[in-house]
């Protein structure tokens, strides 16, 4: 299996984060600077790569990191 590397998943524990902050519009900005998409990633998206990470069509695919950050890393 092969580890990833993730950027920021739009989870609920994400928005309990930013809504904790004293203002939240700015702490979701701060969040989203950091993505060069502009936006978080979702669930969806990370599962996909887990689905196929899972299967067969990944088989040549042997413990090197997959980047799945939105640009973050670049």
């Amino acid at each position: 299996m092969s580890p990833f590397d993730l950027g920021t998943v739009d989870t609920p524990s994400l928005q309990e984060r930013i809504q904790a902050r004293p203002n939240p519009e700015e702490a979701r900005s701060d969040f989203l600077k950091r993505q060069r998409t502009g936006r978080f990633a979702t669930a969806e998206e990370i599962a996909l790569l887990c689905v196929y990470l899972a299967s067969d069509e990944s088989a040549y695919i042997t413990g090197n990191p997959v980047i799945i950050d939105g640009g973050w890393s670049l």
